[in-house]
């Protein structure tokens, strides 16, 4: 399973929903807090997954990869909202 966490292919798979998600969030339509809510903690918790679904082994390499994830989450929200 770790070495499918850490494969090009799942982290292909990570970047798309990465998109998936920052397309789903419109911060400029009319905002319902507890939607938004929902939202960012679904992200979350879909970007935490790796880790979540390890068995400890590799913490460092999942780490490195959701810190990535984020870092991708990041400039797509960013770049969605400021760039037309």
């Amino acid at each position: 399973m770790i070495e499918f966490l850490l494969s090009d292919e799942f982290s292909r798979y990570r970047k798309k929903q990465i998109e998936a998600i920052v397309n789903h969030i419109d911060l400029f339509s009319a905002v319902n807090v507890d939607e938004m809510k929902g939202k960012l903690d679904m992200a979350r918790v879909l970007i935490q997954l790796p880790m979540n679904i390890s068995d400890g082994k590799n913490k460092k390499a999942i780490e490195d990869k959701i810190k990535e994830d984020i870092k991708d989450f990041q400039v797509r929200f960013i770049k969605s909202h400021l760039v037309d």
